[in-house]
């Protein structure tokens, strides 16, 4: 169970003092009543370049805290590492989130026929952190097509979506479809 007093880091601009800022919280977080040590790191609308996003992923992968992830806005591909990498099982996302996972946004929405280098890398950890969906995570990347919470939950990137939509008719629905 997550205890209250849980260090939360607001993570917009995923840069060198946010970075130093992650770091320094895995080693200061306070064990809980059961002995682990979690931290919440909450994207918004956050933005890094690739590079950025894998060294912060590679310090969460040493570090022997627990990262709990949520995402919310328009999240870019360097910020979707980390993001990914949180805890499996605590990695989530608001329902309206936007993710992009192209590393060049002037190709945003162009069909391209290869990934950049970087995104090439950022595809290999992706994949590793979606227990093998490669080949859609990659056809995302190539369409250029910005991807919602509830395909990136269908990726494996994410856990759970909050904030899904709940039709307060929908038992109706089934009920009408049955009397026809």
């Amino acid at each position: 169970m997550i205890e209250a007093n849980i260090k939360t880091i607001g993570v917009q601009a995923l840069d060198s003092a946010t970075a130093a800022e992650i770091k320094k919280a895995s080693t200061e977080v306070q064990p809980q009543a059961d002995g682990s040590k979690v931290a919440v790191l909450d994207f918004q609308s956050a933005k890094a370049d690739i590079p950025s996003g894998i060294s912060v992923l590679e310090e969460m992968h040493k570090s022997d805290t627990d990262f709990i992830t949520y995402g919310s806005g328009e999240i870019n591909l360097g910020a979707i590492l980390p993001l990914a990498g949180g805890k499996f099982g605590s990695r989530k996302a608001d329902s309206g989130t936007i993710f992009n996972l192209f590393g060049d946004s002037a190709k945003a929405g162009k069909g391209r026929k290869t990934l950049t280098a970087e995104e090439k890398n950022a595809l290999e950890i992706l994949d590793k952190l979606s227990s093998g969906r490669k080949a859609r995570i990659k056809a995302f990347m190539l369409s250029g097509t910005k991807a919602t919470a509830a395909d990136m939950k269908s990726l494996g990137l994410i856990d759970k979506v909050e904030g899904e939509f709940v039709d307060k008719y929908e038992q109706a629905r089934k009920d009408a479809k049955k009397k026809k």
